[in-house]
């Protein structure tokens, strides 16, 4: 159970629930995850979903480097992941993961180049003093991403001559991405998870609001165009589950003694 907290005038501490725990102490366990426990077994599932939170961590950190230094030298990375696995006291075989981060990092390089990516906040802890949570904002960036619509052009001849016609157009947009390091997708409490993180910006920078939000995520790529999930999670149906989640979070919380 993570918490934050501000200070008030007095200088009594105020505590929010992150946003993380929020959603796991509310929302469903997946069928998918259930099965995926039973079949790998309860104590190596969870040996193995602690070393993923620290492959995460790491390639987190990692690419908040190339975010703020607009470069980054893969020569070195070895060098790094074995003072992480050092701080961190992880497993020695932890050190064979160095090529995968470097591929994560060459894949987060080229989605930069190919959305013009600016940064304007990286890692930014946020607050929802209504709701009581808060949370870690991987990045908010501005972007250009193309969208398919009907944008007033028309079929000029044939049948449908007159007739609205979908065509695509790029565009400049302010957005929060979320980082994930699982290469299988994104799930329903992703969804979730970046609702809270937009409600929170647009609560807190209100002349600057984000427009959309999206899951970032590597690939396997082989050749040498790196590739990623890039999922447009703005008009999800389960981030509308949100406001009732925070409702149960409250009452979750009561009963903890903190």
């Amino acid at each position: 159970h993570r918490y934050y907290y501000t200070f008030d005038e007095n200088g009594e501490p105020i505590f929010y629930v992150s946003v993380t725990t929020l959603i796991k102490q509310t929302l469903p366990t997946s069928p998918q995850l259930i099965k995926w426990i039973a079949d790998m077994g309860y104590e190596e599932s969870q040996r193995y979903a602690q070393e993923r939170a620290a492959y995460g961590t790491f390639m987190h950190s990692q690419l908040a480097e190339l975010l703020i230094a607009r470069s980054y030298n893969l020569n070195g990375l070895k060098e790094r992941l074995k003072m992480y696995i050092e701080s961190e006291q992880l497993p020695g075989y932890f050190i064979n993961y160095a090529d995968d981060f470097k591929k994560d990092i060459l894949a987060f390089a080229q989605f930069m180049k190919d959305t013009d990516l600016k940064p304007l906040a990286i890692e930014l802890v946020l607050t929802n003093p209504q709701d009581g949570y808060a949370g870690a904002i991987d990045l908010c960036a501005e972007i250009t991403i193309e969208e398919k619509g009907f944008f007033g052009d028309v079929y000029k001849t044939g049948a449908n001559a007159g007739k609205p016609k979908e065509t695509k157009r790029q565009r400049r947009i302010r957005a929060i991405i979320d980082f994930k390091s699982g290469r299988k997708g994104f799930f329903p409490e992703h969804e979730v998870q970046l609702l809270a993180y937009k409600t929170m910006w647009n609560m807190h920078f209100e002349n600057y609001p984000v427009e959309k939000v999206f899951n970032w995520a590597p690939k396997e790529w082989r050749g040498t165009t790196p590739s990623y999930h890039f999922k447009d999670q703005t008009d999800s149906k389960n981030a509308l589950k949100l406001p009732y989640l925070v409702e149960l979070a409250r009452i979750e919380d009561e009963k903890r003694d903190n």
